[in-house]
């Protein structure tokens, strides 16, 4: 009997994901790719003639979002009964992807979703691609198989058609055939059309999170009108709106996470205050109430804010940093291809199953919050006082899970720390372009760590997976009560004729020892040795790399 290959995938996910201005809108994108592959797979999990490969079995067939967005498994069968299988896989996973419909229709008026249930169940049917191609496994050889199946699927990718039905104006308009022909011509068109028929060229605002479909609730008179905006600020599309819904009333954000171990240690004494004041609703309601300055421009009781600055010189002001994790395995795809061609693919997944399943363990150590997990990619956040151990210890375990598979395997990371109030779509981004630029540090295994301040002002630096104790030395000196206050500011004055880089390094050495050793600092010999000594760190033929290091470590330092 024949066995084919099969890979089927939902392109473009983290893009699907990424797009996002609330917390709400991360996580329920995150969940519900993982749910929609969950769906597909699991209606072949009974199947004895099924094999999975990427994922396991027992992934599949357990509660798990450890599961990415591609899959590849083996099927015994003629090609009829193989592709009847798959179109059966693909058909559960489009009515996974359809339960969002209902998550509109419970939010909005019966009325509003009559008008628009056509545009919802089009935006939501068509968010989302679903690609799978098969191939038969002849001789045994499952490589060429595979190769056959990845090629298929890339120009599926390449070469999907826009759907040529339908317009998403105000509405969903279906397309009319030959509907210029009752006119003289396109300008004669464009002058008649709007009283005629006014939708045809009429349209409506993009959704302020996805920016590619229109929002939910425009007319012909208003094309800025939002069903959305009746319980959100943003106007949304039905898919985008589902998304941001999918976990029901979420109600974490941003700043949960910055100070989820700030309250773990300070929570019931702040608790208190809020009690003592008749305020404690105030805290429950939102935990940007925790902070001064939102308290006073929303003219609060000035005991309450008093009483809270006394609390707060003792025990420090409460943190507005929190930092976004992206990880990836570097040469992934080179790895799995001689991984298959060498047979020890099983071994390779079942090792990236049971790693994924302990990250979430370790990201709630370090008072963090796993958004996806599957394989070797991860989105976290963590509290800015957390993240550098966190993310050290996940990049160590992934390293120690793989070891032992016969091949080198590593990863590569963006990790942005950034003011609560900067956009999350925007903070996202940046986490994605530095994971990009962590993978061009040569031999890779890096991590990229940038700082967005609120004014978003910023800085980055790459740092070797292997460095990272180095690194946490590095802002050990900088936490000392004593560092001198500027000495980065004025370091980059002394070596501005040397910026961004230079061939001779001795001058940036002398002017870094001269400018330390005028300092009254008391590890200032030690610092001294540990900057010239420490060319994992510091090239001093690159000095404006050293300015950016030091002002990352420095920030990280302050834990502000």
């Amino acid at each position: 009997m024949a066995k084919y290959l099969v890979k089927i995938t939902i392109p473009s996910i983290q893009d699907t994901i990424v797009r996002s201005r609330k917390l709400k809108d991360l996580t329920g994108g995150s969940e519900l790719i993982p749910r929609i592959m969950q769906s597909g797979l699991k209606s072949l999990a009974n199947d004895g003639k099924v094999e999975f490969i990427i994922p396991t079995a027992d992934v599949v067939k357990e509660d798990s979002l450890n599961i990415t967005n591609v899959a590849y498994l083996a099927i015994e069968g003629e090609k009829e009964q193989v592709t009847e299988k798959v179109k059966r896989m693909k058909e559960e996973m489009l009515k996974k992807l359809n339960t969002l419909v209902d998550t509109v229709k419970h939010r909005i008026p019966d009325k509003e979703f009559s008008i628009y249930e056509n545009l919802i169940r089009y935006q939501i049917k068509n968010a989302i691609n679903i690609v799978w191609a098969i191939s038969e496994i002849k001789d045994n050889n499952i490589v060429k198989a595979k190769n056959d199946v990845d090629i298929a699927v890339a120009n599926a990718k390449a070469s999907i058609e826009p759907d040529d039905k339908f317009i998403e104006g105000f509405n969903l308009i279906q397309k009319q055939k030959n509907q210029y022909s009752a006119f003289e011509n396109y300008q004669d068109f464009m002058e008649k059309a709007y009283q005629i028929n006014p939708e045809l060229i009429r349209g409506a605002y993009l959704c302020e999170v996805c920016g590619k479909r229109v929002i939910l609730g425009a007319t012909k008179n208003n094309f800025k009108s939002s069903i959305t905006e009746k319980d959100e600020e943003d106007r949304l599309c039905a898919f985008c709106y589902a998304k941001r819904y999918y976990h029901g009333k979420h109600k974490k954000s941003v700043v949960d996470v910055a100070l989820k171990k700030y309250l773990a240690e300070h929570g019931n004494r702040i608790q208190e205050i809020f009690k003592k004041h008749g305020k404690i609703d105030l805290l429950e309601e939102d935990k940007q109430n925790i902070y001064i300055e939102v308290l006073e421009n929303n003219g609060e009781n000035p005991d309450l804010i008093k009483s809270l600055n006394e609390l707060y010189r003792e025990i420090g002001k409460p943190p507005v940093y929190y930092a976004i994790v992206v990880m990836d395995g570097d040469s992934m795809g080179e790895k799995i291809s001689k991984a298959f061609e060498e047979n020890k693919i099983k071994i390779i997944t079942k090792k990236l199953s049971e790693f994924s399943k302990e990250v979430k363990g370790i990201v709630e150590k370090y008072s963090g919050m796993s958004v996806y997990s599957g394989g070797d990619d991860l989105l976290a956040l963590f509290p800015l006082k957390t993240v550098l151990e966190g993310y050290k210890e996940i990049v160590e375990k992934f390293k120690e899970y793989m070891k032992d598979t016969g091949y080198n395997f590593t990863a590569s990371a963006g990790l942005v720390i950034s003011h609560y109030k900067i956009p999350l779509n925007y903070v996202l981004q940046e986490a994605r372009s530095a994971e990009s630029k962590a993978k061009k540090v040569d031999g890779k295994d890096a991590v990229y760590i940038k700082y967005i301040k609120h004014s978003f002002s910023s800085a980055e630096a790459p740092i070797k997976n292997d460095h990272l104790q180095l690194f946490e030395e590095l802002i050990s000196f900088l936490s000392d009560e004593d560092f001198p206050f500027g000495f980065i500011y004025q370091l980059q004055e002394l070596l501005l004729p040397y910026l961004p880089k230079t061939e001779n390094e001795e001058p940036v050495k002398k002017l870094t020892k001269y400018l330390i050793e005028k300092k009254p600092y008391k590890r200032k010999d030690e610092f001294a040795k540990f900057m010239l000594d420490t060319k994992e760190l510091f090239d001093f033929k690159e000095p404006e790399k050293i300015i950016n290091t030091l002002k990352v470590a420095k920030f990280i330092a302050s834990g502000v």
